[in-house]
């Protein structure tokens, strides 16, 4: 009976794959619109500071890419460049607000409007981050397991320490034949 109702349950979707293709999505579009910006900027004005902004812009634009191929092909490794790189991104906002606040000689309603706002994006910044590093510890998980079935047994090992290493499992603490030893 009760396999029976599992049966007619729709079909699982991975609700936080969709999320991360939607934060991918937006990523897209926000790196596409610095990247023509910038563009425009370093044709009518070229000094090193547009060339460093149009360098910076076509970075991200890759690490937005780099995310996008490794939610599609379930590639952990292309998921670091853009936490790595967003992480950044993040912590140099949060620098922003705090020398904002703190250099600002007045409190008004214009300034805590123009807090408020760069502390709203900083939060979603960190709650994208946190998302796509949730997928990316399961693809990680999975990836490493998938290797492991395969007979890839050193595929786990990069990513265990040396004195947790397990012949017979994926999962050093669940290795009971080590313990009786």
């Amino acid at each position: 009976m009760r396999e029976h109702q599992e049966e007619m349950l729709p079909a699982h979707r991975d609700y936080l794959l969709m999320v991360c293709y939607a934060i991918d999505a937006f990523e897209l579009f926000h790196s596409l619109y610095f990247l023509v910006d910038t563009t425009g900027l370093l044709i009518t004005h070229t000094n090193l500071y547009t060339t460093l902004a149009f360098l910076g812009t076509i970075v991200w634009f890759l690490t937005v890419v780099a995310l996008f191929v490794g939610l599609w092909q379930g590639r952990p490794l292309l998921f670091i460049f853009w936490l790595f790189f967003s992480g950044i991104g993040t912590l140099t906002d949060i620098v922003y607000l705090v020398w904002n606040v703190t250099s600002s000689l007045t409190f008004d309603w214009l300034h805590f409007l123009h807090w408020t706002v760069l502390y709203f994006g900083i939060v979603v910044e960190c709650t994208c981050l946190y998302l796509v590093y949730s997928y990316y510890r399961r693809v990680s998980h999975l990836y490493q397991l998938h290797h492991h079935e395969q007979g890839n047994a050193q595929s786990h090992r990069l990513f265990t320490p040396s004195d947790l290493h397990s012949e017979t499992s994926a999962y050093p603490a669940t290795d009971t034949k080590r313990w009786q030893e």
